[in-house]
């Protein structure tokens, strides 16, 4: 996140004179980062071809991150989209008992971002928020049209509605489908299409900010 941050200020400033990047609120040592960054002259993704833009979002998506936290559960598997493609997600847990779950979709206009991308990531909502996280790797476009990222979003909150408990996972407990949160860095519009659709008791959690972990590991708590 603090990454593309960095990366759409310097776009900002690149392309958009007018738009000039503060540094005021900035700590010396992101100031420098900024500076590295434009005197690197990468080409913006904007610019590249999807699979140009994948590898380079790939190749310094977690320059910024923590390092990969040990967790005690961390489980690559497959679940069905609606048409019956099987779809590549990952289990993130720290826990040996049953606990709540959380889909997270990744952030990337729809077109980069993969489960390695934001690995790190959410290891730590797994590692702070006492939840299970569980990360799809939707199907991205131009090779896969609007709507397919929300069928598949959607097809995972059934899913796991539904098979939670295959993973260890309570998704089916005395709350019942009350402890599946849906998670992620997208777009409103995103949201919006799923939430048409009726989240069923789920609830989204709209542009999370990493920072405010603690925060959102409380409104776990209250929802148990």
């Amino acid at each position: 996140g603090a990454a593309m941050l960095g990366e759409g200020k310097v776009w900002q400033s690149r392309y958009h004179p007018s738009m000039s990047t503060s540094t005021q609120i900035l700590t010396p040592r992101m100031h420098g980062l900024l500076q590295r960054i434009q005197r690197a002259q990468r080409t913006p993704l904007h610019a590249q071809t999807p699979a140009q833009a994948r590898n380079s979002y790939e190749a310094a998506a977690e320059i910024l991150d923590l390092p990969r936290a040990p967790l005690r559960r961390i489980v690559d598997f497959l679940l069905p989209a609606a048409d019956g493609t099987m779809l590549p997600a990952r289990l993130y847990c720290d826990a040996d008992t049953p606990v709540p779950v959380l889909l997270y979709l990744h952030g990337g206009g729809f077109v980069i971002g993969s489960l390695d991308t934001h690995d790190s990531l959410c290891r730590q909502l797994a590692l702070r928020s006492g939840a299970a996280v569980v990360a799809l790797d939707y199907r991205l476009a131009p090779e896969h049209r609007f709507p397919t990222a929300v069928d598949d979003a959607w097809a995972a909150l059934l899913w796991l509605r539904a098979h939670a408990a295959t993973l260890g996972l309570d998704g089916a407990g005395r709350a019942r489908f009350r402890q599946l949160i849906l998670i992620g860095h997208l777009g409103r519009d995103f949201w919006a299409a799923l939430q048409r659709r009726g989240m069923h008791g789920a609830h989204p959690v709209d542009q999370f900010v990493t920072e405010r972990v603690e925060e959102f590991r409380d409104q776990v708590a209250r929802r148990l």
